[in-house]
């Protein structure tokens, strides 16, 4: 249970990173600094493949788990 609210946490933090990280390539391009931009798209990039490899980590899950279920009602029919 720990493991699922740290997943969960680090995925909100992530899908924050991934705004954050394109509203400073946004304000990067509109004010012409070139250092501002690439780190806000650094940013959003791994932001976005954090939140990806914890929403895959929570689809796997929720898979086995329907997967489990199924099986129980196999079992009691």
């Amino acid at each position: 249970m720990k493991d699922q609210a740290a997943e969960a946490t680090i995925a909100a933090i992530a899908n924050k990173a991934t705004f954050g990280g394109s509203a400073a390539a946004v304000i990067g391009g509109l004010t012409a600094s070139d250092v501002m931009t690439f780190t806000g798209a650094f940013v959003a990039i791994v932001g976005l493949a954090v939140n990806w490899i914890y929403k895959h980590r929570d689809d796997v899950r929720k898979s086995e788990l329907h997967k489990a279920q199924l099986r129980d009602l196999q079992d009691d029919q």
